[in-house]
């Protein structure tokens, strides 16, 4: 926990004794998520996790902190958390002064769960999946750029209730198959967008949607896949 504590300390300054009161509104916001909050270190050893951690894996944060992520980690799922960590999409600008760059991130990751199922929501052998946003801290110097490590809110997938959607006029609706080739959309797209509801139909979602979005439909497209 010390060892967690200090390395911690890298990723957050300080803060000053009259933000006290940050805290208590953090404190509070914290209970109103439907998750925890995750900070974890360039090799995946967790260095904060939230008390309400416990509610929706059953695994306590004394357990957790100190603990590297991948003990309680589907092994499928590695994969994608390491390239997470490892900062491989980092680009390091052509200055000399030093400089920390945040890394926006979103994924999916199945983390061990041992509630009781009737109190667990939905696992599968024994796993949750979590719906992980945060950001990835970099830090620039003058020779060399260190990891300094990720930060997220893990949420939870719901069983949703909803079987009807109100859209609005500037709301579209699509369907499309695992592959994300379209096999229905309204004719709202019309109006959005110019093109005719018929022109798009039998294409992939990859050829429509802006190219330096790609690689977020293509992150999501491997979500889905398993979850």
């Amino acid at each position: 926990l010390t060892s967690a504590y200090l390395a911690l300390r890298r990723i957050f300054p300080r803060i000053e004794p009259n933000k006290n009161d940050l805290f208590e509104v953090g404190s509070f916001l914290l209970q109103t998520l439907d998750g925890f909050v995750l900070i974890l270190n360039s090799v995946g050893k967790m260095m904060y996790v939230s008390e309400t951690a416990s509610v929706h894996l059953g695994l306590s944060q004394v357990e957790l902190i100190g603990s590297s992520i991948f003990e309680f980690l589907h092994r499928d799922d590695e994969s994608e958390l390491r390239s997470m960590l490892e900062c491989a999409d980092s680009r390091r600008m052509n200055t000399l002064v030093p400089y920390t760059e945040e890394i926006e991130r979103m994924f999916f990751v199945r983390l061990r769960c041992v509630l009781p199922k009737r109190n667990a929501g939905i696992t599968y052998n024994g796993y949750k999946t979590i719906s992980c946003w945060g950001y990835s801290k970099m830090y620039h110097g003058y020779l060399s750029s260190t990891n300094l490590g990720l930060i997220a809110v893990g949420y939870m997938l719901s069983r949703s209730g909803v079987t009807e959607i109100k859209l609005s006029p500037s709301v579209f609706m699509f369907r499309a198959r695992l592959d994300l080739n379209i096999i229905f959309i309204d004719s709202r797209i019309t109006a959005l967008t110019g093109f005719a509801a018929s022109s798009l139909l039998d294409l992939s979602l990859y050829h429509i949607v802006l190219l330096e979005d790609a690689h977020i439909i293509e992150r999501a497209h491997r979500i889905r896949t398993y979850t």
